[in-house]
């Protein structure tokens, strides 16, 4: 495991920054793909463990647009 000064932690938590980030979403099935980037994805939470992985992302879908359950979709985040 890493550790930090509490210099250098410090300055990691008050840097701020603008991800550029790009979500694509297969479905399970044949079916057309979904791509969405720094315009609708607000945020991604995403873990590891030895044998899986799980990403979370959080769509804006202030405007209704988004109506698909994505629950089991493969997401490329890039």
């Amino acid at each position: 495991m890493r550790t930090l000064s509490g210099t250098l932690e410090a300055a990691q938590k008050s840097m701020t920054y603008d991800p550029i980030w790009q979500v694509v979403l297969t479905p399970p099935a044949a079916g057309t793909t979904q791509t969405y980037d720094r315009t609708r994805v607000i945020g991604i939470t995403h873990t590891e463990e030895p044998y899986s992985c799980k990403a979370d992302i959080i769509l804006n879908n202030s405007d209704g647009a988004a109506t698909i359950d994505f629950e089991h979709w493969q997401a490329s985040i890039s």
